[in-house]
């Protein structure tokens, strides 16, 4: 009898541990390795057991970082934080290092070097610093003897941006590059110009033929009403590096920011010869009714357009002894005029006097000034 209870208590002790083992949760592991990787490739993984076996009491469907939870076919609400810009982390230098040189290979030092820049969609980017504008030169006098101009774009970790730069120097073709910075990464590229022939040169020299340095010569373009200007050297001579001659509607010439020829667009050319007038000379007294010199006044040369205004030509003196003096002073027909002082700060045009200057001429002339009423 008594084997049986003992037989009956085993029994009932198997028992009870059967049901707290099936009563308890299974230890499980996530798998790592390719099954891992595969699985965050999709955007989902697979929760399997101990052995390795999947198991359809404990299998489930895990969202990777980043992808959507939401049933199929329904809309996932937009994050606060998109997984994508916290998965990149935080931003990166990317730096371009542009070298520009001629077709000889020597550095061009005054280049002037714009980027733009796209995503790659192609699709312009103005969130990225630089997307329009001139490169700074590199701070080290040493890159900077060398030709090479630099600079640095933030950009999102682990990301990249495509752009193009184009690169222009006086007297050269412009010329343009490709090329795709990488965060964190710096680009080394070379781009050369190549040397363009002027179409419009020549010399200046005055009435006698003697070479005229030291004036601005001014080229008037009709497409986007810009122009380039230069200054004849010493031996008269002049190039423009940059204009081209079916641009050009106008040559304008001056000396002391004073017009003294304009040559039309149809003239202009190599091989041009423009001949200037030899300045002039005017000065002179101005006197009172009674004799005696006007004691303050204010004086300018003006011309004559063809609408009858008048044109300002030269800066305005100040007399403060009744003597005046343009050197050198235009040549053409003219008028001066004078003004007296009404009252302390306040000047009244009193009198406009017709003359005529000639190339070269040097003219004494005393006005006499009416007097205040």
């Amino acid at each position: 009898m008594r084997p049986l209870v003992w037989l009956s208590g085993v029994v009932a002790l198997a028992f009870l541990a059967f049901l707290v083992w099936r009563g308890s949760p299974r230890a499980t592991t996530v798998a790592v390795g390719t099954a891992s990787t595969s699985a965050a490739s999709t955007g989902s993984g697979v929760l399997v057991d101990a052995s390795g076996e999947d198991s359809h009491l404990t299998r489930r469907e895990v969202a990777a970082p980043g992808a959507s939870t939401a049933p199929p076919g329904e809309r996932e609400p937009h994050p606060t934080n998109p997984p994508e810009a916290a998965a990149r982390g935080p931003a990166g230098k990317a730096r371009i290092v542009l070298a520009v040189t001629d077709e000889r290979g020597e550095p061009l030092r005054n280049a002037v070097v714009t980027l733009h820049l796209a995503d790659r969609e192609g699709r312009h980017r103005a969130s990225v610093p630089l997307d329009t504008g001139s490169l700074l030169r590199e701070d080290d006098p040493a890159a900077a003897e060398k030709g090479r101009y630099s600079a640095s774009i933030d950009l999102p970790r682990a990301t990249s941006v495509r752009g193009e730069a184009t690169v222009w120097a006086s007297g050269f073709e412009s010329n343009q590059i490709e090329f795709e910075l990488h965060s964190s990464e710096t680009m080394h590229a070379t781009c050369t110009l190549t040397r363009r022939d002027p179409e419009i040169a020549g010399v200046v020299v005055d009435e006698r033929g003697d070479a005229v340095g030291g004036l601005l010569l001014e080229a008037r373009t009709g497409r986007d009403g810009t122009a380039e200007c230069v200054a004849s050297e010493g031996d008269g001579t002049f190039v423009f590096p940059d204009s081209y001659r079916e641009n050009v509607i106008a040559l304008l010439v001056r000396r002391d920011q004073r017009l003294v020829a304009t040559i039309s667009g149809s003239e202009v050319g190599l091989g041009m010869r423009i001949v200037v007038p030899a300045p002039a000379r005017l000065s002179g007294l101005l006197i009172e009714p009674r004799g005696g010199l006007l004691p303050r006044a204010r004086v300018q040369l003006s011309g004559s357009s063809a609408n009858g205004t008048r044109t300002w030509l030269e800066p305005a003196l100040v007399v403060e002894d009744g003597a005046f003096a343009f050197d050198p002073a235009p040549v053409g027909a003219l008028e001066l005029n004078v003004w007296r002082e009404a009252e302390p700060g306040r000047w009244q045009h009193w009198l406009a006097f017709p003359l005529t200057l000639a190339s070269g001429e040097s003219r004494q002339l005393d006005v006499v000034v009416p007097a205040l009423p």
